[in-house]
């Protein structure tokens, strides 16, 4: 019974991901809430200039926020990383090792973008209490983002998963970074690190030899203000190799 009712539950499962709830539509959350004494929930007011493809025209999700001083009269800036994400599934046949089988696709259009601006105490401590949104600038994708090798962070491992016994694979192509992380630096007034995860970049080690999962990177050189200013990320290693770090 459990093998006649796979092809139902996958069937099933690609349904519900092609009509999930768009994460733009959550107009019926408050965009305050005050939890209790000096802790709040707001709405973050952030959108990002449109990118190219269909990445750049996603919703903006996880978003990360570092406050920090800057300059000889320490004013205060908040610098921001959020992902944005748009999800495709799709369902087909497919010649796999000579037979026909049914490919079910996952695409997953992901990219990080970034921004930072200065920040009017006066204005920020009433927007906490309840009052106006502060005015948030564009962010823009991170596209000095780069490899160990210095090439572009794309052509990430495809992650798949056969099913023999009712002839269905199951891939999952991610095509960017996913859910950064911004963090300040020690005396590098100027550059923050992002830490963020990611399927590993082909072009670094390759796919097949340690497998296909989630990795945890670093950069610590990126100017949130020169997005497009070259910046390489490092694998963390803080995880078992072959399992997700995520």
């Amino acid at each position: 019974h459990n093998v006649l009712m796979a092809p139902v539950a996958v069937s099933l499962g690609v349904f519900l991901l092609s009509v999930l709830p768009n994460a733009a539509r959550n107009g019926d959350l408050p965009a305050f809430h005050k939890l209790e004494d000096l802790v709040v929930d707001v709405r973050l007011p952030i959108v990002a200039e449109p990118g190219s493809g269909p990445q750049g025209s996603g919703v903006l999700i996880n978003p990360s926020l570092l406050m920090r001083r800057r300059g000889p009269d320490g004013n205060w800036e908040a610098v921001i990383a959020a992902r944005r994400h748009t999800l495709r599934a799709e369902r087909a046949l497919a010649l796999h090792d000579g037979e026909m089988v049914t490919l079910l696709r996952e695409t997953w259009y992901s990219e990080a973008v970034i921004g930072a601006f200065d920040v009017n105490r006066q204005a920020w401590d009433k927007w906490l209490a309840g009052g106006d949104p502060v005015d948030f600038p564009h962010l823009w994708p991170w596209t000095g983002l780069r490899t160990s090798r210095n090439e572009l962070w794309q052509g990430l491992c495809v992650r798949e998963r056969a099913m023999p016994e009712n002839g269905t694979i199951i891939r999952v192509v991610v095509t960017g970074p996913e859910d950064p992380k911004v963090f300040g630096l020690p005396g590098a007034p100027q550059r923050v690190g992002i830490a963020f995860n990611s399927y590993q970049p082909q072009s670094d080690d390759g796919c097949a030899s340690r497998g296909v999962v989630s990795r945890m990177y670093v950069s610590v050189d990126v100017d949130p203000e020169k997005p497009g200013r070259t910046a390489a990320a490092a694998w963390l290693r803080c995880g078992q190799e072959g399992r997700a770090e995520k």
